[in-house]
């Protein structure tokens, strides 16, 4: 292997991955040379006739062989940032993604309005709502409890709340079968980001969220399953006045609207995210 400094090595792996194709190159070879080396971008500038170590090169080229393999650059790194929190991810945990902080945003400004809140994280994954809300919200009496039901995704949980130090209850639970486990009007905040992919388009998915695990992404026949349940099922956990807010997919708003028109939800609203795609809906649920 001739190259052996750092400009040479990340000018070939940029045309590595130019070459197999993969339109994210510039920002994939940046988070893998760091990865890899330690060494940002802006410092390669100073450093480009450093001398690299054979075992880190070799990583190095083995990564951007497995990223043209279309294996996500989040889990290749281990670790991505949501809304200025560093997150370990990985094979079994959904990846979070800038969509979902329309609705951490929002639904943290209903939050700091309430003294002690009590909050759930229905789907949580890698937990980066039920964390990232705990930052911005900034109260010590707030209680957040994060449900998972996949066993992989909920060891990502753990370790991501324990990393971040926060007080937030992790549960290994299906949301499906555990609202008996909470006690009617009790709820201040349901939030959730859930499975809402239409069983059938799951084999249309781009190369690198098929990586990705299903169960965090097929949302049943209609993409509508998980929706359908948090409005049957855990609306009822919620105080008077209390808030829902999920995450919908692209084209999904008119179909999920006329489910929580079905339920006692007032205040129904819907948020755009960075993009200008319609992504969360807001409501309380009805005093009267």
């Amino acid at each position: 292997m001739k190259e052996k400094t750092f400009g040479d090595i990340y000018i070939k792996g940029k045309k590595m991955l130019i070459d197999g194709n993969i339109p994210s190159y510039e920002s994939d070879n940046i988070n893998i040379f760091q990865k890899c080396f330690g060494v940002k971008r802006h410092d390669l500038v100073f450093m480009r006739e450093k001398v690299a170590s054979f075992e880190s090169v070799q990583k190095y080229f083995e990564m951007i062989k497995k990223r043209i393999s279309h294996i996500p650059v989040q889990y290749l790194v281990g670790n991505w940032n949501f809304m200025n929190h560093d997150l370990k991810v990985g094979k079994g945990v959904l990846i979070p993604r800038d969509d979902t902080e329309v609705l951490v945003k929002e639904s943290a400004k209903f939050l700091s309005d309430i003294d002690k809140p009590v909050v759930l994280d229905l789907c949580s994954g890698s937990g980066a709502i039920a964390i990232v809300l705990d930052s911005l919200v900034s109260n010590p009496d707030m209680q957040i409890t994060a449900i998972e039901y996949s066993k992989d995704a909920y060891d990502y949980l753990k370790y991501n709340v324990k990393r971040h130090k926060k007080n937030i209850n992790c549960l290994n639970m299906d949301i499906f079968k555990c609202h008996d486990n909470f006690e009617d009007e009790s709820i201040d905040a349901i939030i959730s980001n859930p499975p809402y992919i239409c069983s059938e388009d799951m084999e249309f998915l781009q190369p690198e969220v098929k990586f990705e695990p299903e169960m965090a992404l097929n949302g049943g026949k209609d993409g509508m399953d998980f929706y359908r349940v948090i409005l049957s099922k855990w609306t009822k956990k919620l105080k008077k006045g209390g808030l829902l807010g999920v995450e919908i997919g692209i084209g999904q708003l008119e179909s999920i609207l006329g489910v929580f028109k079905n339920y006692k939800m007032s205040n129904i609203k819907c948020f755009k995210d960075i993009n200008g795609i319609d992504r969360a809906i807001l409501a309380e649920k009805t005093n009267s």
